[in-house]
């Protein structure tokens, strides 16, 4: 079902997560003061800072660190900005993304978090159909700026020049460069792509946008824990799989993923029946 540090300086605001749930202040904290800083984007309803815990997957991992006395903050940056950032240690780590090769360079990787099917986005009016990369051929195809997990195969047609690429800073640019008829297909995570749509743009407009069921990659997502960090306190991974199994042995896991999850797909189905 789940398919799925801020650092204080001039100009930067901390910004501390805290449960709400009774069950979870009920842990008691231990007294030295473990405190963690991760850096993440605008990704709803997977992490965001407009929604209650900052989105699901923040949910857990604050809950999953709670279980072994940590408190965490979080800051949300561009996606390029927030990776090299915490590449560069100014974060514990950066939330979240798939592992790759250039990535375990600069982090290191605890258990998933959960799964993320990417699809690729696309006009109703627009004939889109593919089975293998070399179908892209000649498509001008809308991608963020800094998010890799689009698979191999894809990233290196991408550096071959199979297909055109227009880049933008966040998703709803991205869509609305497809409105617009500037890109023919935009691949992001479903979920958060149809969460974005009836977020930000008019019912009509969501309406004309639709998406191919071939996932153009299907990979777990991780937090990315800066590799100098956390070799130096490897207690920071360690600790999140544990505080994570003990959270998915307790009945609210489940309950808090229905909760995020559910009203985006019941939104999906009502919008491809009115397609």
């Amino acid at each position: 079902m789940l398919k799925f540090l801020t650092f204080i300086c001039a100009g930067t605001f901390a910004i501390s997560h805290v449960l709400a749930d009774t069950e979870f202040n009920q842990i008691s904290l231990k007294k030295n003061d473990k405190t963690l800083y991760f850096s993440t984007v605008e990704a709803p309803p997977y992490t965001s800072k407009k929604l209650p815990h900052g989105g699901i997957t923040l949910r857990i991992i604050s809950a999953a660190y709670k279980y072994e006395g940590y408190t965490v903050n979080y800051e949300w940056l561009p996606p390029k900005r927030a990776e090299i950032s915490a590449s560069k240690g100014l974060f514990d780590g950066y939330i979240g993304g798939q592992k790759t090769k250039d990535r375990e360079e600069h982090f290191n990787f605890g258990d998933p978090i959960g799964s993320l099917d990417i699809v690729f986005f696309h006009l109703n009016d627009y004939s889109f159909d593919w089975e293998k990369i070399d179908d892209l051929k000649g498509l001008t195809i809308g991608l963020n700026t800094g998010v890799t997990g689009y698979g191999s195969s894809f990233l290196n047609a991408a550096e071959k020049g199979v297909f055109s690429i227009e880049y933008t800073n966040q998703h709803i640019h991205s869509f609305r460069q497809l409105l617009a008829g500037r890109i023919d297909v935009f691949p992001t995570q479903k979920i958060i792509g149809f969460a974005i749509i009836n977020k930000f743009l008019a019912e009509n407009d969501a309406k004309k946008i639709t998406y191919h069921q071939k996932p153009l990659d299907s990979s777990n997502y991780y937090i990315l824990f800066n590799k100098e960090k956390s070799l130096n306190n490897p207690k920071m991974i360690k600790d999140f799989n544990t505080g994570l199994r003990k959270l998915k042995q307790n009945i609210k896991f489940k309950q808090w993923v229905n909760e995020a999850i559910t009203p985006v797909k019941e939104k999906i189905d009502t919008l491809l029946i009115q397609q």
